[in-house]
């Protein structure tokens, strides 16, 4: 596939809210096609499958093509099995460069390859809050100039393209959330977890309780978790220690819940800004 029928393509794909799969199985798509194809991905909302399998996408492809799960999420999954991601056979680099995204930048919008670097660099500042736009000038046709200015701000995400497992850890976090809140709702959470009913938490049990957190666990973190939250050194956590436990993981469950149910976006800081005739 040549460099112009894949603008033609991602063009089509900006604007098409109703494909849900795309296959672009062994179409000798190179990196720059690769990367203007990312930009009409990222602006798509319906899309569901991409298979790019064995295609030549090289370093600029692959890393335009790994934005989109980071930036979409679960909702498109992608294929790139045999692709050849280590060919650098273009270089835009005097353009656009992942490397080095902090920069001043000159594009035209009405050329396919600069307008496919600014949703993509848009997108990539959206998602970081250590990035930021310090300036920038839009110029019309008719040379009038009008500045803008953005700002980092969260919104909801579709709940639609939720996995199974993302929704029962939105779901748990949203329990212990509530049983932090409240005492009476912590003991009904306690109970629930003590499968046995021991009266203590063993191992297990614990376990249960931190992937409800959102924690990450390994033998070792269960470990330091389990010496730290047994407070009577039996290899077991009795209700105080939960209670610590569940103070101790709040802000972090909190943020969790957060993170899964939100997404960065940029917006206009000022709707009226400024037009100079220049």
């Amino acid at each position: 596939m040549d460099l112009n029928t894949c603008i033609e393509l991602s063009n089509s794909i900006q604007k098409n809210n109703t494909i849900e799969t795309l296959i672009l199985d062994s179409n000798e798509i190179d990196s720059l096609s690769c990367f203007i194809l990312s930009a009409g991905v990222l602006e798509n909302k319906s899309l569901k499958v991409i298979n790019l399998n064995n295609n030549p996408i090289g370093i600029l492809g692959s890393k335009a093509l790994m934005l989109i799960p980071l930036i979409i999420g679960n909702r498109v999954k992608l294929s790139i099995q045999r692709c050849n991601s280590t060919i650098s056979n273009v270089d835009i680099s005097n353009q656009f460069d992942f490397n080095h995204i902090t920069r001043s930048y000159n594009c035209n919008l009405s050329n396919p390859i600069d307008r496919s670097i600014v949703i993509i660099l848009f997108n990539l500042v959206a998602g970081h809050q250590t990035y930021d736009i310090m300036s920038c000038t839009y110029e019309t046709t008719s040379k009038n100039k009008k500045s803008i200015e953005f700002a980092h701000t969260l919104t909801n995400r579709d709940k639609t393209y939720f996995t199974d497992k993302q929704i029962k850890t939105i779901e748990s976090l949203i329990k212990i959330q509530s049983a932090i809140k409240d005492r009476d709702l912590a003991m009904k959470l306690y109970h629930e977890i003590d499968a046995d009913s021991s009266g203590e938490l063993d191992r297990d049990e614990l376990k249960n309780l931190l992937h409800m957190l959102g924690v990450e666990l390994t033998q070792r973190r269960l470990d330091e978790i389990m010496e730290t939250y047994d407070t009577n050194g039996e290899g077991k956590i009795d209700i105080h220690g939960y209670l610590l436990l569940l103070d101790g993981y709040a802000i972090e469950s909190y943020e969790k819940l957060q993170e899964l149910l939100n997404t960065s976006i940029l917006v206009v800081k000022d709707p009226d800004s400024r037009t100079d005739n220049e």
